[in-house]
């Protein structure tokens, strides 16, 4: 998590490191969560910027895109698959 009220001088405030996210190919933000596609598809609360954390993770098989709309997320994976997640009960 990276702070940027200043741009010239961003500052570091949190991070999260597990191995389902180590290689992530792509991440989606919406209010308090973070949807990160690596192995599956993480949930991970941003809500305390110093502390993020993961709420769950999806077995989405080697998901390469991720955005969402509408309190659903919409997974491709590398195949070209789309699965579709409804998020609404995280918002």
């Amino acid at each position: 998590m990276v702070y940027v009220s200043n741009p010239s001088n961003p500052q570091v405030v949190g991070n999260l490191m597990t191995k389902e996210i180590k290689k992530a190919k792509a991440l989606y933000i919406s209010g308090d969560y973070a949807y990160i596609a690596g192995k599956g598809l993480a949930v991970v609360d941003v809500s305390d910027s110093t502390t993020p954390r993961t709420k769950d993770l999806l077995p989405i098989q080697k998901p390469s895109k991720v955005w969402g709309a509408g309190g659903f997320v919409y997974v491709v994976d590398k195949t070209g698959k789309l699965t579709v997640v409804d998020v609404s009960m995280c918002q």
